[in-house]
């Protein structure tokens, strides 16, 4: 796991950096004035509003600004920001404080985190923000990710790249639920035992080492970066399903010896 940490704090900020001398601006905002935006200022906000109100919630402009940043530094979806704008400022400030707090309540409500509840609680929390016009699962755990402030386990970003790095699907990403919560959350449940990294940290240093993987040759060639730094993800091992395996594996071992004798 410390190839992804150190690719969130090292290799992360150099792409976010590359890419955002060769993209165009999202209103006034750079990529990199965005992504400062995204990964400081507004979990920091919404911190801020739950020490002070005991809830929070995103405003329709920061909603439009989120996309902006999911938008540039992913894939371009034209009719999203259309759809977001359609949405109304009220409802998006009931909406996100509803599906926000039922995240939040459990993450400070929890001595401990049961990876069942918790995927739980992500489900019901990504079907509340999901009512908003133009947001599905990925914008959905994108407005979750930032309560990172507040719980450094609060469930990360579902973006394309940290998918296809801990994943590695055999077909095209569908963007469901299932995936995320499913597939996804439960690898960042193998990694993290007693640690104390925020998911998002791990999410982010996913991102960087599967954009730097798809775009060093192009894009990201002055980035010089030790591509050995960039491992393949190996999925943890279940020391329960292990034992499960070498306690059956020693079964049918004494089961051949006692046949040949």
């Amino acid at each position: 796991m410390d190839h992804i940490k150190t690719a969130a704090t090292e290799l992360y900020p150099l792409i976010v950096v590359q890419l955002s001398s060769s993209s165009k601006k999202y209103g006034s905002r750079t990529l990199e004035q965005l992504d400062e935006w995204r990964c400081s200022e507004l979990p920091s906000l919404v911190k801020q509003r739950h020490n002070d109100h005991d809830t929070t919630w995103l405003t329709k402009d920061e909603l439009v600004l989120l996309m902006d940043w999911k938008l540039a530094k992913g894939k371009f979806r034209p009719t999203l920001p259309k759809l977001i704008r359609s949405n109304d400022p009220d409802t998006v400030e009931s909406v996100t404080k509803s599906g926000l707090l039922q995240m939040v309540s459990y993450l400070l409500e929890s001595d401990t985190l049961n990876q069942k509840e918790y995927l739980q609680q992500v489900k019901k929390s990504i079907k509340i923000i999901s009512q908003l016009k133009g947001v599905g699962p990925a914008t959905a755990s994108l407005i979750l990710s930032l309560l990172v402030q507040i719980h450094p386990k609060s469930p990360p970003f579902f973006s394309d790249e940290s998918f296809l790095y801990f994943v590695e699907p055999n077909d095209k990403i569908k963007y469901n639920i299932k995936e995320y919560t499913d597939m996804l959350l439960p690898l960042y449940f193998g990694l993290i035992d007693d640690d104390k990294t925020p998911f998002d940290t791990l999410e982010k240093g996913a991102w960087a080492i599967k954009t730097y993987d798809l775009k060093r040759d192009f894009e990201l060639a002055d980035i010089n970066y030790n591509i050995e730094n960039c491992a393949k993800f190996k999925p943890p091992i279940d020391n329960n399903k292990r034992k499960s395996k070498d306690t059956d594996n020693n079964t049918q071992s004494t089961t051949k010896k006692r046949r040949k004798g």
